[in-house]
């Protein structure tokens, strides 16, 4: 807010699809659904959309989450770009007859989810993996998640 004050030149080179998931969030909001993110509570893109919707929304990391809440008259669910298919599915399965309208938009990352698996697939074959990221990056720990024993994982950012 402070920038578009001082009348500076905003450019935004938020990723298109996670303004895709932003507004997907804010779309089933507006329209009353109780927005559930599948995600990591403290992952920036996750933290963006939250503050976003103020209340109103949930995030889970597991099905298990889904469990404990609810039930819900309107239900609208998106994903953390990088979340994994399959724990968006079960996610979306378990909610299923948790919510009298359930709406579902798949806002994961198809490009990003190809890389976490080639990367899995490396990690799974080599003695020693270097991968350029974050220490804490949802990425990263999912490739140092299926090294073998064997395998040294070098970070670096």
């Amino acid at each position: 807010m402070k920038a578009k004050e001082k009348k500076l030149h905003i450019i935004d080179a938020t990723c298109p699809i996670v303004k895709k998931a932003q507004f997907y969030a804010k779309f089933l909001y507006r329209q009353g659904h109780t927005v559930i993110i599948v995600g990591d509570p403290h992952h920036p893109e996750v933290e963006a959309i939250q503050s976003d919707l103020k209340d109103g929304v949930e995030v889970v990391e597991n099905v298990e989450w889904v469990q404990r809440l609810g039930p819900w008259e309107k239900l609208g669910i998106i994903a953390q770009t990088t979340q994994s298919f399959d724990l968006f599915r079960e996610v979306v399965a378990a909610s299923l007859e948790k919510a009298k309208e359930l709406r579902v938009f798949n806002t994961i990352c198809h490009a990003t989810a190809i890389r976490q698996k080639e990367a899995v697939e490396i990690a799974k074959k080599v003695d020693c993996m270097i991968v350029i990221g974050g220490y804490n990056s949802g990425n990263t720990q999912k490739v140092e998640c299926h090294l073998s024993r064997n395998t040294t994982l070098y970070i670096s950012y």
